[in-house]
């Protein structure tokens, strides 16, 4: 595949996401009740490469990932970028247990 890129604004991107959490707590309150905790995570040398089916993957678990945000950012000097990674395995937890 040739090199793509899709720029992002960021500041866009945190219009959405508020706009989006607004959203959840309007129709769910403050709290979202998850009922599954371990999920299956493609690797991250496997998840973008649609042109071979993956055959590695890890477990990851909500809660080890929510926890972790959540001591993350208790201090703005232990932000890490790769807390993206964890809450969007958050999100989407979220996103597809509301449409249930």
């Amino acid at each position: 595949m040739e090199d793509y890129k899709l720029p992002i604004d960021v500041a866009r991107l945190k219009i959405i996401t508020n706009a989006l959490l607004d959203h959840l707590l309007e129709v769910k309150g403050n709290t979202v009740d998850l009922s599954e905790d371990y999920y299956w995570h493609i690797t991250d040398d496997a998840v973008y490469n649609v042109l071979q089916e993956p055959t590695t993957f890890t477990i990851g678990q909500l809660s080890d990932d929510w926890e972790t945000l959540n001591k993350m950012t208790a201090d703005e000097d232990d932000i890490l970028t790769y807390g993206l990674v964890w809450v969007s395995a958050i999100f989407r937890a979220i996103g597809e247990s509301v449409v249930r």
